[in-house]
């Protein structure tokens, strides 16, 4: 069960070949508000989300599954895990990073982060008029999505020495125009980063097993920062790809998906 918020479901062709070559079906709903009309009321939260989940998992008549999340999706597989109970066999978050149990420490983190994260806590009204200035600047002409495009990459050096490759170029694009799709969630989203989530990891059933899969240069959420939280608590594992950056899913695909089914393979253990 695959889930992600400012991302497209089931990511790219090349990541959905690699899984499936593995064995395994990928589950990836959207998200209300993110690619398809839905009420202006409409409450877009995690908690609603994980409700939805919960009643897509039960239609499809499934007991045990393995949940993994990337970026803020990441926070909402390990709460729809912590939901579901023994019946999630394991739990892989994907460039998430930790929970932020001080958010001070966020300024210890890039200038990106700083920027987005602080102000999506002190002044998230200020970010979404941001997001809604970027939405215009996008939708304006292929001058705009370059424009976007640009300040995307130039946050991480390590993702900017692929901003020649066109195939990479193509899927931010298209992520970006996914997400924008609905900017003021956007917002949400980068407030879950900077937030405190490590109830919904120690309350994670036993049966469990729990992975961050995590690239070495995240400018958003540092590496060490996940090192210490698994080092600190013995349920959680952390697999750092290093020469990885907030494009890791698509710059190293087999190795997350080869990480993937080890996690997946280790959750099984003991099932029929």
């Amino acid at each position: 069960f695959y889930v992600t918020t400012s991302s497209l479901p089931e990511e790219t062709a090349k990541f959905r070949k690699h899984i499936e070559v593995k064995g395994f079906d990928v589950i990836a709903p959207y998200r209300p508000c993110f690619g398809q009309s839905e009420p202006a009321e409409h409450k877009n939260t995690p908690e609603g989300y994980a409700n939805d989940c919960v009643a897509l998992i039960n239609e499809l008549g499934v007991s045990e599954l393995h949940i993994a999340g990337h970026r803020e999706g990441g926070i909402f597989a390990a709460k729809l895990a912590r939901r579901i109970g023994p019946g999630a066999l394991s739990l892989t978050i994907i460039n998430t990073g930790a929970p932020v149990t001080d958010w001070t420490i966020l300024h210890k983190g890039s200038l990106v982060a700083r920027r987005s994260l602080v102000t999506a806590i002190k002044a998230p009204k200020a970010l979404e008029l941001g997001y809604r200035l970027a939405v215009r600047i996008f939708k304006s002409g292929q001058a705009g999505e370059n424009k976007i495009l640009d300040v995307f990459y130039s946050g991480s050096p390590i993702d900017a020495a692929t901003y020649q490759d066109p195939v990479l170029r193509e899927v931010t694009r298209n992520n970006i125009a996914f997400c924008f799709q609905s900017s003021d969630d956007i917002v949400a989203d980068i407030a879950l980063w900077a937030s405190d989530w490590s109830d919904d990891l120690d309350n994670l059933s036993s049966a469990t097993k729990a992975l961050f899969i995590h690239s070495e240069e995240h400018d958003f959420m540092l590496a060490d920062w996940v090192r210490n939280l698994c080092r600190d608590n013995p349920r959680l594992d952390c697999k750092v790809i290093p020469l990885s950056g907030q494009t890791m899913l698509y710059t190293n695909t087999k190795k997350v998906t080869d990480l993937l089914a080890v996690q997946i393979d280790a959750g099984t253990c003991g099932k029929p």
